[in-house]
């Protein structure tokens, strides 16, 4: 984190007080909107600053209290079962891979946009040379477009550093019967989650 008595730009995104002073474009927009497309006035929009963690913790709150909130019943169980629409584990992997892989040289944000239908991470980055979105849906070689700032949040439990991330995505997914997850490379990188239709929603769904 420190070369030749200077300060890396890794350690100021993980530690520094206020990151932001000097990448500007390392925040967070979030925006939430009752339908499906892009259209104003904007329901909810927050900016986050912060290290790499803040962001991490502010955004994916930012998701979950959007979110539809399932409790059951006791009938199985001693302790009330409880779980969000999306599953927390991809909410939370889509928007760590999009902090932690993003291109810091660009001057634009990650951006995470929560439709009536669906998730939409995107972020200032690409795929290593050679790589398609395809390959992402299975077990791949770890390589990160920022490796000194993936050792650390490896250390603190952010990430595992395996190639899994992605592919879990999919599998947890259409494990809870969600339309497949998409990985989309144009000028920038996209993860796309999609939320439960309305006749796949249970009952006790309620609002937070």
């Amino acid at each position: 984190m420190v070369n030749n008595g200077k300060v890396s730009n890794a350690a100021i995104l993980l530690f520094g007080k206020s990151p932001q002073r000097f990448f500007i474009n390392s925040e967070v927009r979030c925006t939430y909107f009752y339908g499906t497309e892009v259209v104003k006035p904007i329901p909810s929009y927050k900016v986050f600053k912060g290290d790499v963690f803040e962001l991490v913790d502010q955004t994916v709150d930012f998701v979950l209290s959007k979110l539809d909130f399932a409790i059951g019943t006791r009938s199985e169980e001693t302790s009330i079962p409880s779980k969000y629409e999306l599953p927390k584990e991809i909410v939370t992997e889509a928007i760590v891979n999009a902090i932690v892989h993003r291109d810091y040289t660009s001057n634009g944000s990650v951006q995470v946009m929560l439709f009536k239908d669906r998730l939409a991470v995107f972020n200032p980055g690409s795929l290593p040379m050679g790589w398609t979105t395809e390959k992402l849906k299975e077990i791949h070689t770890s390589v990160p477009a920022n490796p000194l700032l993936a050792e650390p949040m490896y250390l603190k439990g952010y990430i595992e550093r395996l190639g899994t991330g992605t592919a879990d995505i999919v599998r947890i997914a259409k494990k809870e019967g969600l339309k497949e997850p998409e990985f989309i490379q144009d000028d920038s990188f996209k993860t796309i989650l999609y939320r439960p239709s309305t006749d796949q929603a249970p009952q006790e769904l309620r609002r937070n």
